[in-house]
């Protein structure tokens, strides 16, 4: 009996475990691409709760280890999922080559080439990969427009900050903390109707002018404000009800 079928017939039973564990007792326990493990682990994720998705990615940034960081780039795709973006996996590790990347999330002709970058381990040539998507969407003439998505674990950012100023990609590319990330999800949780505009956010705009994201900020707060306000209390009998000043 495989990983999701247990976990749906017992749900209960796996409440308490941690993602390694739960990693370890599928297939061979070992996340590597193409493997059946995956794919389990992979569908699993899909029906956890949001809760539980901000539980398993807090472990694995607690507890660095390549098993744990193989799952944290599932958990990351995952999110972009459930952000309502077509996912098609990369490869494990896979940000950890010159042209590598770890997800590539689809919202229509706006591709996003996503690099899950947790530790400061390795470096990423984002100009190289880059120019490898840039050369085949010219080739490819599918009207396909591709941005960079760097997603960053607890460290600093300055590095890759200047390193994107300074590339020829800086329109491009953007740096987002898994954090963050963890943020939309609650809210897309909670406000399912918000996915296009969260989908809008991760992707790169040039905000010299600021109505587009003033007008979304005043949505967002109007709404929480609306979800939130408390009901005015009734007014005692036979007096009339306070008007605001």
């Amino acid at each position: 009996m495989d990983l999701v079928t247990l976990a749906r017939n017992n749900p209960e039973a796996f409440e308490k475990k941690t993602i390694d564990q739960i990693v370890a007792i599928t297939d061979d326990g070992k996340l590597h691409d193409g493997s059946e493990c995956a794919r389990q682990v992979r569908e699993f994720l899909k029906f956890q709760t949001a809760d539980r998705i901000v539980s398993f990615a807090n472990y694995c940034l607690k507890h660095s280890s390549d098993l744990n960081n193989a799952a944290l780039q599932d958990i990351v795709n995952e999110i972009g999922r459930r952000l309502e973006f077509e996912i098609a996996y990369g490869q494990y590790f896979g940000s950890r080559q010159p042209d590598g990347y770890d997800g590539l999330w689809s919202s229509g002709p706006a591709q996003l080439v996503v690099v899950c970058k947790i530790s400061d381990d390795y470096k990423i040539d984002i100009d190289r990969l880059m120019h490898n998507f840039e050369d085949g969407a010219q080739s490819s003439q599918t009207g396909m427009k591709f941005s960079g998505l760097i997603v960053v674990g607890q460290q600093e950012s300055w590095d890759l900050e200047r390193q994107i100023r300074g590339g020829r990609f800086a329109a491009s590319v953007r740096i987002v903390s898994i954090s963050a990330l963890l943020k939309l999800l609650k809210i897309h949780d909670k406000q399912p109707k918000r996915a296009a505009k969260i989908n809008s956010l991760l992707q790169p705009h040039d905000f010299t002018r600021l109505d587009h994201i003033v007008g979304d900020y005043c949505e967002l707060f109007e709404e929480a404000g609306h979800a939130t306000a408390p009901a005015a209390a009734p007014a005692p009998a036979g007096e009339p009800a306070k008007r605001g000043r």
